[in-house]
């Protein structure tokens, strides 16, 4: 918020190019997000059906040319090297591109055939590249599996299938054809056909500027809000590695628009030069990833509570703590401190061994203190150390209330 501004939307745009259908990403992670898409009462493909809409009311029911994808506001890199290669097919662990689709993510429902026979299955989204081998079999229990075997869209789904059952939702290798095929598929089934291939090319220049011989013809925004609140209240991670690299290409287009890209790289750049302005010593501070996947990540608890208190005095600073979670109320603390009544706002951050929590005592209007309790190296489970952070909420809340009398 403080490099974009509140104000800031992200912003896909379809447009003609002589007989192409071209869309230039903006590294929007919200397209096609199911939550998001719930509260405002529309499908997940709803953007591809007013797309159509628009491209039909163009004259373009028939796309003669290739559909041409431009992701060059970010790098290549959508996995960052130190992520643990056997999480890279959870959900938390989708790659982050310059265009991405339904979190990068496919999830598969299935429910029983005939006994010894193989289950029924769909995928959503529906998408013609997704291939799945199936070899689970129909049982009187059982919840069958779906993994991704290798870097292709090929998913083998096995195990027994004893009832419906919707199962965990698995990573995509490539988030740009991805959302091509789901583009692709969703303007067929409103009716315009792209007659052509896929192909990638950049589009725009660095700086963002579109060319000469461009007509928009639709486009489609995300406000920084709704990525902010998705980021604090639910823990999304491909929210939070796109709104990164993001800030790194906004960051790199002031410096050295000629070669302006998105990267984990240039993020850590924008990030720390955020720290330095608010006078944040950052001896020690290492920025790996956005969302904390990465094991490189290095802070403490005193640099937060430092990022805390100076976003207490922002201009964004409503924003920024309506986008946390609240204790007993809603996000990743629904089920924690419900006692304290929604006077703990923070953000949780957990990792195998790894339990942290960092917010605002005092509830979202008025916060009294910032706090930040970081566990490392935890042997066994996590919830005696989640305990210890809920007691030292409570005892700050209670601070709080005899403060106030």
């Amino acid at each position: 918020m403080d490099a974009l501004g509140s104000e800031f939307q992200f912003r896909t745009v379809a447009g003609i190019r002589g007989q192409d259908l071209v869309i230039v990403g903006d590294g929007d992670p919200a397209i096609g997000d199911a939550r998001l898409c719930e509260q405002r009462g529309v499908s997940i493909t709803a953007v591809f059906e007013r797309w159509a809409v628009a491209l039909k009311a163009a004259g373009h029911q028939t796309i003669a040319g290739d559909l041409v994808i431009d992701e060059s506001v970010f790098d290549g890199q959508t996995v960052h090297p130190s992520w643990d290669e056997g999480e890279l097919q959870k959900w938390y662990a989708s790659p982050a591109g310059g265009l991405n689709f339904a979190d990068n993510c496919i999830e598969l429902t299935v429910w029983p055939a005939e006994s010894g026979r193989p289950p029924f299955w769909e995928v959503v989204p529906p998408v013609s590249t997704i291939e799945v081998i199936n070899r689970a079999k129909s049982a009187g229990a059982g919840v069958p599996v779906v993994g991704r075997p290798g870097a292709s869209f090929r998913y083998l789904l096995s195990g027994r299938c004893g009832s419906r059952a919707t199962l965990e939702p698995v990573s995509v290798p490539d988030p740009g054809m991805f959302f091509a095929d789901a583009c692709r598929s969703g303007l067929a089934r409103a009716g315009v056909v792209v007659r052509g291939d896929v192909r990638r090319e950049r589009v725009r220049s660095p700086s963002g500027a579109l060319p000469s011989g461009f007509a928009t013809i639709a486009d489609y925004r995300t406000a920084i809000g709704d990525v902010m609140g998705r980021i604090g209240k639910n823990s999304q991670n491909l929210f939070a590695e796109c709104l990164a690299k993001r800030i790194g290409y906004e960051h790199m287009r002031r410096s050295v628009p000629q070669s302006a890209r998105g990267s984990w790289v240039s993020a850590a750049s924008a990030i720390n030069a955020f720290l330095a302005s608010c006078g944040i010593n950052t001896a020690g501070c290492v920025i790996g990833d956005a969302s904390g996947l990465s094991r490189e990540n290095r802070v403490t608890a005193s640099q937060f509570v430092r990022v805390l208190t100076h976003m207490n005095k922002h201009s964004a600073r409503g924003m920024f703590i309506d986008s946390l979670a609240v204790a007993g109320e809603r996000g990743s603390l629904h089920d924690r401190m419900g006692v304290l009544g929604g006077s703990v706002v923070a953000k949780t951050g957990t990792l195998h061994g790894v339990s942290a929590l960092s917010g605002y005592i005092g509830g979202t209007a008025h916060p009294r203190f910032a706090f930040s309790v970081i566990f490392n190296g935890i042997k066994g489970p996590t919830t005696p150390y989640r305990a210890l952070q809920d007691e030292l909420c409570r005892t700050l809340v209670a601070r709080t209330e005899l403060v106030d009398k």
